[in-house]
């Protein structure tokens, strides 16, 4: 599976990175390397029935943190 896994998350990052303003980006917050990681985690998760409502991303996060209030 994870060959699989690889190969999709390939594919959707190589799409992604054809697109200049995207490619940009992504190279300015973090890196495609990391990116496909993350992807393929969540696939790996979800495709073993291991979805939750928690985040799963860390404090070196490339998302956004909210504050309340």
């Amino acid at each position: 599976m994870e060959q699989k896994l690889e190969a999709i998350t390939d594919a959707f990052y190589q799409s992604v990175v054809d697109v200049d303003k995207l490619r940009n980006i992504i190279v300015q917050h973090s890196t495609i390397e990391r990116l496909k990681q993350t992807l393929r985690d969540h696939l790996f998760q979800i495709l073993n029935g291991e979805i939750t409502m928690k985040p799963t991303w860390g404090k070196d996060s490339v998302l956004p943190k909210t504050t309340n209030g």
